[in-house]
């Protein structure tokens, strides 16, 4: 009876453990579907919410996005023909040097293109060709005391601008040609010179002494270039 008593004892444990391997077991496939439905949800909630989510949107990433446009963002979405991206800015497309001078293109800017005609030239201010106007009170480019005096002022001691000519030129001097040749046949006279010839040509002003240049050729020597002034001095200039 004893013996029979220990073997439904050891049977009962052994039924007990069996039962509580089986409830362990249960219990550690619940949890191992409890976390893995956890995470599979926490998964498709990172993938939906990632789809869903607004994308930043940014000029310049070579995507031309729904809210972005070519005057918003020309660095994605482009110019309309005939225009270039600078600075995200749409501007004209610059084809200077083709030859021809197109509407968005003067002759300050390109030159090459667009260039003025003859006698005229291009203005800073407007950057388009002008002809110089003489008597507007501005020295233009192709003008000068040699033509236009009244813009232009006279540089040289002694001239004047003649305003019929438009040209500066040296007040006549109130001396003979004969005078002229005396007072020289006296200078080189002085200085025991013999004159073979002389030439009296124009008014000339030197420094601030106005007169006739003379040309003298001396004997054995060179030829001499004088200033004779109004006042009768002659003044020796220095050869060339």
């Amino acid at each position: 009876m004893g013996i029979q008593h220990l073997k439904l004892k050891v049977c009962g444990n052994m039924i007990r453990q069996y039962q509580q391997a089986e409830q362990e077991y249960v219990l550690s496939k619940k949890f191992f579907y409890l976390l893995f439905l956890v995470i599979s949800i926490i998964i498709i909630v990172f993938i939906v919410y990632t789809i869903l989510r607004p994308s930043k949107v940014v000029c310049g990433d070579n995507i031309c996005d729904t809210t972005e446009n070519q005057q918003t963002c020309c660095l994605d979405c482009g110019c309309p023909a005939g225009k270039e991206c600078y600075n995200n800015v749409c501007v004209a497309l610059s084809r200077c040097g083709n030859g021809i001078c197109e509407v968005e293109e003067n002759c300050y800017d390109c030159p090459k293109d667009c260039k003025c005609k003859t006698n005229e030239y291009c203005s800073k201010e407007t950057k388009e060709c002008m002809l110089p106007q003489c008597g507007n009170g501005k020295c233009e480019p192709f003008e000068g005391p040699d033509n236009c005096c009244i813009d232009c002022k006279c540089t040289i001691p002694g001239e004047f601008c003649n305003l019929t000519t438009k040209k500066c030129e040296i007040q006549e001097i109130n001396i003979s040609d004969e005078r002229i040749r005396q007072l020289v046949n006296e200078y080189f006279q002085n200085q025991n010179k013999t004159i073979i010839s002389m030439e009296i040509s124009s008014t000339f002003a030197w420094g601030d002494k106005i007169g006739k240049l003379v040309k003298v050729e001396i004997k054995d020597e060179w030829i001499y270039t004088v200033l004779v002034t109004e006042e009768g001095e002659v003044i020796e200039l220095p050869t060339p």
